[in-house]
């Protein structure tokens, strides 16, 4: 059997011929495009980052990156940027704005299959062609290590403030007694000055009004006032020595409520026995507290009673009665 080929083409074969070279030439140019654009997933062990990249059929590129990261102390930041720039066959270049970036920066690149490679002045990094689930599972990664940071960074701090209530007790234990001393001694103190003070305002005050001595009243008035200077230097003591003890108490306090919260917050989590010997120190931290507290009311009636003038004759007139 002979086959012969008609030199002449009908008009539908020429038809039919032209509509499969246009399809071949439009796939191919939509091929060209689907080279650059996509999306693209880059990673490093605190960044996630999606690049997404649509190229026009002038050659321009727009886009935007989404940028996720992980600092050191846990914390996550996200932000996404506008993307614009051209593409040559398989090169790009890119200008945006970032946070691995700052300022304006000129990126450029090529992408080679599934591969996006963008180099920058500080830097270079290779994106995998992906798409958005990609993105929010590296994110996901990312979310869960944050929270692993965190657990982590909470126990690191309560078993520091653990270790800074026991020290702050330490010390409070070992100057009870001397506190205990030290505020009777400034009752004693405060009862002296007082009773020296009013002892000169009588006799200088009767040597005024009886027309004795001017020189003796002169002197036992400014004896009063360097006394009445004595007990404001008196009072300025006990204030610092309170404040110091306040101090010290308000620091025990609040470190306890530190441990406190976080055994809220972690103890099933992490499951240690820190949480377990907290009650134990904030009963000794209370009782630790308590005494000079008492004591140092003490102080403050015993000054009170003593700032208040009580003629000699009253006063044993009283210790004769009571």
């Amino acid at each position: 059997m002979q086959w012969t080929f008609s030199a002449r083409l009908s008009p539908l074969r020429i038809k039919f011929q032209f509509i499969g070279l246009a399809l071949i030439f439009l796939c191919t140019f939509s091929n060209a495009h689907a080279e650059v654009s996509g999306v693209y997933i880059g990673t490093t062990p605190n960044i996630v980052e999606l690049v997404q990249i649509v190229k026009t059929p002038d050659g321009r590129i727009a886009g935007r990156i989404e940028s996720t990261v992980l600092d050191e102390n846990g914390e996550l930041e996200t932000s996404a940027f506008t993307i614009e720039g051209a593409a040559d066959g398989k090169q790009v270049i890119l200008s945006t704005k970032s946070i691995l970036f700052s300022g304006d920066i000129s990126l450029t690149g090529f992408v080679d299959k599934d591969l996006l490679d963008l180099s920058w002045p500080e830097g270079r990094r290779t994106y995998q062609r992906g798409d958005s689930y990609d993105y929010q599972a590296a994110v996901t990664g990312l979310k869960e290590r944050s929270l692993q940071i965190h657990v982590e960074n909470a126990e690191k701090k309560a078993r520091a403030n653990y270790s800074e209530l026991l020290k702050v007790l330490s010390i409070i234990e070992s100057n009870k007694s001397f506190a205990s001393f030290q505020l009777s001694k400034f009752g004693v103190q405060y009862e002296k000055l007082y009773s020296r003070y009013y002892d000169r305002q009588r006799r200088a005050n009767f040597l005024w009004d009886s027309g004795g001595s001017t020189a003796t009243a002169s002197r036992l008035d400014r004896e009063a006032v360097r006394t009445q200077q004595e007990i404001f230097r008196l009072d300025r003591t006990v204030h610092t020595f309170h404040s110091n003890l306040k101090q010290k108490f308000d620091a025990s306090r609040d470190l306890t409520a530190s441990i406190k919260t976080y055994c809220a917050e972690y103890d099933q989590v992490r499951a240690n026995n820190l949480c377990k010997e907290i009650p134990a120190q904030e009963s000794r931290m209370e009782q630790l507290i308590d005494n000079p507290l008492a004591d140092y009311d003490a102080l403050l009636r015993a000054a009170e009673t003593a700032s208040v003038d009580v003629p000699p004759g009253e006063k044993l007139l009283k210790k004769i009665f009571d």
